[in-house]
């Protein structure tokens, strides 16, 4: 097996099939609707507009994306200006753009509910249930501030220990932003965990096809934006 092969298998193959097992024991096990009515009270969420949750988790944590955002794009750009390439950097901001891009459009499409829309005329909840009039909740749009960073593991993919500090960090954002918006009953664990794996999945693709400052492999089995070739 190459190296363009193996990225794939351990990349995009096996990221993908534990996704899908991953989905098929929430669904399984009913761990979305178990999660949602604990968070519940006579299906109500007490937390809905909690002001931590609110406004500090969520509106202030997605503000802060956006800068962080913002000043990636303007560090890149000055580069540019003085006419160097950063392509790790090009990489990163195209990436986060694309990742939460996806799970909007995903959200506009999708019309599924969020848990305090998902409630029957029996009470039960079925996040699944087609919902055309109610905003879209699928996947969860707040956690992608999170996981949409995780490209910056393949922006140190030459050194093993920044990337994986750097996935754990960006990880780490996105669970506590996904955890802020179930205990608030506006998304289901599956939304959350299918939006890992959007964000994971064109992180990787993007990567494979991007243009590297060097064609020859790394010692790490595939051409990667290294240290040295970060800037060409």
């Amino acid at each position: 097996m190459n190296d363009k092969s193996r990225f794939i298998l351990w990349h995009w193959v096996v990221p993908s099939l534990i996704a899908c097992t991953g989905f098929v024991l929430i669904r399984y096990w009913a761990l979305d609707e178990r999660l949602a009515m604990y968070f519940s009270i006579n299906s109500t969420w007490p937390y809905k507009d909690n002001w931590w949750l609110v406004k500090v988790v969520h509106n202030f944590g997605h503000k802060l994306a956006i800068i962080a955002y913002a000043l990636l794009f303007i560090y890149w750009a000055v580069y540019c200006i003085k006419g160097v390439r950063v392509q790790a950097i090009g990489y990163a901001l195209t990436s986060i753009a694309v990742s939460v891009l996806a799970v909007n459009v995903c959200k506009t499409l999708l019309h599924f509910p969020c848990p305090w829309d998902a409630a029957d005329s029996l009470g039960q909840l079925i996040p699944y249930a087609w919902r055309p009039t109610v905003a879209g909740c699928f996947p969860s749009g707040h956690a992608s501030s999170g996981y949409a960073w995780m490209c910056f593991y393949y922006v140190a993919y030459s050194q093993p220990i920044c990337r994986r500090l750097l996935l754990a960090t960006a990880i780490a954002v996105g669970v506590g932003f996904g955890i802020a918006q179930q205990i608030r009953g506006a998304h289901f664990l599956s939304h959350d965990w299918l939006c890992a794996y959007l964000c994971w999945i064109i992180a990787s693709v993007l990567f494979f096809i991007w243009p590297k400052p060097q064609a020859a492999s790394s010692s790490v089995g595939y051409s990667s934006f290294s240290s040295t070739a970060a800037v060409g």
